[in-house]
């Protein structure tokens, strides 16, 4: 009897001493892997969503650059000029409302390009374009823009001139990202109204 137990002892010390056979092992490690794959979208959702928002940053950054920069300029620069009898600049009827930022850029050193093709090995497509529109507005109806009755603005500078057809003009800067992960549901507007100096002078 007491043999026995002994040898019931010794095959209960032996399993165990036994650990996983290589079935469990394989069993263990598809379960793992399921898991890690479960968790594989989250990861990338995570990646992209972060480069988006350093996108958004960017674009936002620029268009408050271009925004700044134009409410710097003189109320009658060409920069700001409305064609005669249009209510509206943009790119159709301005030139200087067109993308202002480079064509191509290239990371390794920080040089842009304005050509029309690559201009090389290591160069990019720059990833925005920046555009700017101007609206012209009549005196206390911010409603409604009116239509330009002068192409010459600097009439308006002469000691004694007639009062402006408008007070304010709407300035707006759109950046649209021409790459990364969600090109073009980046696309930010800033609009900012620039008063008419000569309209009203103070």
């Amino acid at each position: 009897m007491d043999l026995a137990v002994r040898a019931v002892s010794r095959v209960s010390r032996r399993a165990a001493r036994r650990g996983f056979s290589l079935v469990e092992v394989l069993i263990s490690l598809f379960i793992l892997a399921m898991g890690l794959l479960g968790l594989l979208p989250l990861y990338v959702m995570g990646a992209r969503a972060n480069a988006s928002s350093n996108q958004l940053s960017a674009v936002n950054a620029m268009a408050r650059e271009k925004l700044e920069q134009l409410r710097a300029y003189p109320s009658t620069d060409p920069r700001l000029a409305i064609p005669t009898g249009a209510s509206l600049a943009d790119t159709t009827n301005n030139s200087s409302c067109a993308n202002d930022l480079p064509a191509w850029w290239k990371p390794a050193t920080g040089e842009t390009s304005t050509q029309t093709t690559s201009p090389g090995a290591g160069w990019y497509p720059y990833p925005c374009r920046r555009t700017y529109t101007i609206q012209a507005f009549a005196a206390g109806n911010l409603a409604a823009p009116v239509s330009s009755s002068t192409s010459d603005e600097s009439v308006y500078n002469q000691p004694g001139a007639p009062p402006s057809y408008y007070d304010v003009k709407l300035v707006t800067v759109t950046v649209t990202p021409t790459g990364g992960p969600l090109r073009g549901l980046r696309t930010t507007r800033q609009s900012t109204y620039v008063r008419f100096r000569n309209a009203n002078p103070s």
